[in-house]
């Protein structure tokens, strides 16, 4: 649950407002350090004893995660005896399936004596070389299967928020412009299933995705995209309530 609060400084007094933090009550003050030149964020228990006094700091707006395209261009499939029979691909763009991914091919055109059928359908990416070369068990006799040819396309399950294996993966409608292969801390909110929503030590693995540790299958994909946000909480180290100030709205967020 999040408790939002409006900053409405004042000339005359500090501005001033009562929070939960951890299921405990206290006094939030905001004042204006003169030799700084800044508001500073006091908090006090309900004894009035100081708890902890630094500058305020605002958190970026919040940005909008959302589904990938549902369907990758394959330019060239082939199939080998390899470990009795194995289906490697070869894409037009990088793509966004990663190992353990489930795809489901279409168009593809056998011209062995199994048919179209048996080179078509969900396979399981188990040998990733890059996001563009990867592989799958396609299991078939000799003959069955010849050369492929066709306008193959992937279908890959398209959400914003896709847990597996207790590992999710996160995609960003626009490039995020973090480092790639950083770690952050993010916060996902307004998802649906709302068990993606939390904050998270995230890897930054592709210019428009990174990944984060979740144990417990949330629902499912996200039906609700939500969005994410490199949140800074004022509480950190202090309490396990997060203290987020939005400098867009100047707004307090407690969560």
């Amino acid at each position: 649950m999040t408790t939002l609060i409006d900053f409405k400084p004042s000339a005359i007094q500090a501005f001033q407002f009562d929070a939960t933090f951890d299921d405990a009550l206290y006094t939030v003050l905001v004042t204006w350090n003169l030799y700084g030149q800044r508001w500073y964020i006091n908090i006090h228990d309900i004894e009035g004893i100081l708890v902890l006094c630094m500058p305020l700091i605002g958190s970026p707006t919040p940005k909008d995660l959302a589904a990938p395209p549902a369907f990758e261009t394959v330019e060239l499939m082939y199939w080998t005896d390899v470990d009795g029979g194995r289906a490697f691909f070869e894409m037009a763009a990088p793509s966004i399936a990663v190992l353990g991914d489930v795809i489901d091919v279409s168009g593809a055109l056998n011209d062995g004596e199994a048919g179209d059928g048996a080179v078509n359908g969900q396979f399981v990416i188990d040998q990733w070389t890059d996001n563009q070369h990867f592989s799958a068990l396609l299991t078939a006799p000799a003959d069955a299967i010849g050369n492929i040819t066709g306008d193959i396309i992937l279908n890959i399950e398209a959400s914003a928020l896709l847990w597996s294996r207790g590992v999710v993966r996160a995609r960003t409608a626009l490039p995020h412009g973090l480092p790639l292969g950083t770690v952050a801390k993010i916060t996902i909110s307004n998802a649906v299933p709302r068990g993606y929503n939390g904050r998270y030590f995230c890897v930054i693995n592709k210019a428009n995705e990174f990944l984060f540790a979740l144990p417990t299958d949330p629902g499912g994909p996200s039906t609700v995209a939500g969005s994410y946000s490199l949140d800074v909480s004022m509480t950190d180290g202090y309490f396990d309530t997060m203290l987020v100030y939005r400098e867009f709205s100047q707004r307090f967020e407690i969560t």
